[in-house]
């Protein structure tokens, strides 16, 4: 920051401060929640990159945001509650294998619903530009295994 303001600019290129291991980057996606990270949405649309290629032009729309397959607050009688105990429910619902996007604004009550029903209505019309939410609204179910699989799969596919 010093070296900035004295104008320095050269320095602060030179410097280490804009390294950063890739060890650590792996070991951050792999263990800790993104969700609530400025990064999040940057790591999640790169993600979308990536899984379109580089000759499949992306149209983004003016309204997306970041939604959790695995809700936040899952109702009590809900099919969450039965597929993810409580702990399970605080390791993954916000890393990043548990985050996609989608081309709204997000609607917390209809989040909350089952992975079946939120399926079919609340994803089915807003993920259409967004390959890796396309990728897991083809998924059967949404488990702790399917999670901690496609976690490992946009794990490995952000630190080639």
């Amino acid at each position: 920051h010093e070296l900035i303001q004295d104008g320095k600019i050269q320095s602060v290129l030179n410097s280490n401060i804009f390294t950063y291991g890739r060890g650590q980057f792996r070991q951050t996606l792999e263990e800790d929640g993104i969700y609530s990270r400025r990064f999040a949405r940057y790591l999640l649309f790169k993600l979308d990159v990536l899984y379109a290629g580089p000759d499949t032009p992306l149209h983004i729309p003016s309204t997306w945001s970041v939604e959790h397959i695995l809700p936040q607050n899952p109702d009590s009688s809900s099919q969450w509650t039965k597929d993810f105990n409580e702990e399970q429910r605080e390791i993954w619902t916000h890393r990043i294998g548990n985050l996609v996007l989608l081309s709204r604004r997000k609607n917390s009550a209809q989040g909350r619903r089952d992975f079946v029903d939120k399926k079919e209505s609340y994803f089915k019309n807003n993920v259409e530009v967004f390959p890796n939410s396309v990728r897991v609204m083809q998924k059967d179910k949404w488990d702790l295994d399917v999670l901690k699989m496609h976690h490992q799969e946009v794990v490995n596919m952000l630190c080639l």
